[in-house]
């Protein structure tokens, strides 16, 4: 089937096209502003542009085709310091997508999500898909709004929908000053910057893999799954203690922690439940935190060592 995604140059894009054709899929469309890596660009159509922009999407969109839209462009920190603009992008980009989709009959859209900025102070955990969204920021209310522009366009258009809501995904790529809590870690472990937790350190979290959720993403695209919400996470609790000691692990060195009071975006322990995911999926993931934080880790050591990483 056609796949057509935005954002697919972005930290989780480019994972998830190096999965999708080791699967065996070959009609892969993607639209970014910047240009894929070799490797990539020559196994797939490549349309330069915002994922917003009527002439992109009447390029890369198809009858039948399944929609995955990853594009972003703000975070927890850029939502916050100016929603007007996070808005506009984000929103009203996603529904000019969404009406092009439509009008376009694709088969199944799929989001992706946030776990952490959806649930916002979970009442219960691990927290499952039917717990009561409670976003605790700029960021958290914008994703939610997306997940019910998605549901309406989907019945209204008779296309099928996947919300895929994930943890916090990291790995090699990911823009260290911008995005994720393990990059940031590492970056400042790996830089002699003080690390600062923004609570006590005995908070738990959940830190997924970026190839684990590219594999999750796959699964999601097949016809039998459709119409759900579904936690992307490790089914595992990290406290941001353990996080440091797995950096400090892998760096070998030692951190300057900086301890200070929770920020209003802040929660209390926050952790996710993936039973429904495995069941739906058959999927599962399976990289574990040790060897994932090595692995950002190494990454970023080249990068700071090339003059990049942030």
């Amino acid at each position: 089937m056609p796949i057509c995604i935005t954002g697919g140059n972005g930290f989780i894009g480019q994972y998830l096209v190096r999965q999708l054709l080791q699967e065996g899929y070959s009609s892969i469309s993607i639209a970014d502003r910047n240009l894929p890596p070799k490797e990539i660009v020559s196994k797939i159509n490549f349309i330069k542009g915002n994922f917003s922009d009527k002439k992109v999407l009447t390029k890369i969109l198809s009858p039948g085709c399944v929609v995955i839209h990853l594009a972003g462009t703000s975070n927890q920190a850029t939502a916050e310091n100016d929603p007007i603009a996070d808005a506009e992008t984000s929103i009203i980009g996603t529904l000019k997508l969404l009406e092009a989709a439509a009008g376009r009959k694709i088969s199944k859209f799929v989001f992706m999500s946030s776990a952490p900025a959806i649930y916002g102070h979970a009442r219960k955990l691990p927290v499952a898909t039917d717990a009561l969204p409670q976003p605790r920021s700029v960021y958290g209310a914008m994703k939610l709004s997306l997940e019910h522009y998605v549901s309406h366009y989907a019945e209204r258009y008779g296309f099928s929908y996947v919300i895929l809501r994930s943890a916090n995904a990291y790995g090699p790529g990911q823009f260290t000053m911008t995005h994720g809590v393990v990059s940031k870690f590492a970056y400042k472990i790996l830089t002699g910057a003080p690390v600062e937790i923004w609570g006590p350190p005995n908070m738990k979290r959940d830190f997924i893999f970026v190839e684990d959720v590219a594999r999750a993403i796959a699964a999601s695209i097949k016809p039998k799954v459709k119409n759900v919400t579904l936690n992307v996470a490790s089914g595992r609790k990290t406290t941001l203690g353990e996080l440091v000691r797995n950096v400090e692990k892998a760096s070998g060195i030692k951190a300057r922690v900086e301890v200070k009071e929770m920020r209003l975006i802040d929660v209390p322990d926050l952790y996710f439940s993936i039973k429904e995911t495995t069941r739906l999926l058959r999927w599962k993931p399976q990289t574990s935190l040790a060897y994932g934080v090595e692995q950002t880790v190494n990454w970023i050591r080249k990068s700071v060592q090339n003059g990049m990483g942030k």
